[in-house]
């Protein structure tokens, strides 16, 4: 299993530390008061993503398996090892999607506005509903 950071900003451990350090240490603490429900991220909100978050899920997994076969079953190591399993694996290709987003709930995706084509004018008629 990967282990994740025990950290509150999770980013990293020293991103956290930095904070900490720049703003002492009751700032999440501060952030959650200024916050509705004293939960940062308690609410929604749309968000855009470079990557489908399903195929960067599916793509952390893969990673997790390959280092599970490096490190448990192989019980060996190494750069040109990890590069010869990854190869195996699709790219993950940006993909811009939109997200609603909020505290304890999964990401949803919803769907991205459509521009106009480009170049075409809307319609001039008296009640186009277009």
């Amino acid at each position: 299993m990967l282990r994740r950071y025990p950290w509150a900003g999770s980013l990293s451990t020293a991103h956290t530390v930095f904070y900490y350090q720049r703003y002492g240490k009751g700032v999440l603490r501060g952030l959650a008061r200024r916050i509705r429900g004293g939960v940062i991220g308690a609410r929604a909100a749309t968000v855009a993503a470079r990557f489908d978050l399903v195929a960067a899920a599916d793509a952390e997994q893969a990673e997790a398996r390959i280092w599970h076969h490096l490190v448990r079953e192989r019980r060996q190591v190494s750069r040109a090892a990890y590069d010869a399993l990854a190869a195996q694996l699709p790219s993950l290709r940006p993909k811009v999607r939109r997200y609603r987003i909020a505290a304890g709930e999964v990401p949803v995706a919803v769907a991205l506005a459509r521009r106009p084509a480009k170049g075409r004018r809307p319609s001039s008629r008296v009640n186009d509903l277009r």
